[in-house]
């Protein structure tokens, strides 16, 4: 929290009536009511929250690779044609075939290529 300097008491006043005072009240009351104090614990917090968020989202990325790797594998070893995501096999059930189409139809809606890097929901 040291990095963050404290905020004038106006403009802490301002942001808690723009944050709501339900929002900083557990703040205030780790830093013995104190607003000034309330506030900069605030930022440090959503300091934390997006350097976490992004971790995750980096994360997110590396499973969601890991996880496409195991079924192209299976679908190397099973000689099938085409991408385990195409379902030659028949193995996905109907929705997540909907998912695989959806994901198709915004990729060619944007003018991407059709690549496994590009199938998941966010492309």
């Amino acid at each position: 929290m040291s990095n963050i300097g404290t905020p004038s008491h106006a403009l802490a006043v301002q942001l808690r009536c723009r944050l709501s005072a339900e929002r900083l009240d557990p703040y205030e009351r780790t830093c013995n009511h104190d607003l000034e104090r309330a506030v900069a614990l605030y930022e440090w917090n959503s300091s934390i929250n997006a350097a976490f968020h992004e971790a995750l989202g980096l994360f997110e990325v590396v499973l969601r690779n890991a996880l496409h790797d195991q079924p192209t594998l299976w679908h190397q070893r099973q000689r099938r044609p085409g991408r385990w995501y195409d379902d030659p096999a028949g193995i996905l059930e109907a929705h997540r075939r909907q998912d695989v189409a959806d994901a198709y139809a915004r990729l060619r809606r944007g003018g991407k290529a059709i690549t496994p890097g590009r199938t998941s929901r966010t492309d």
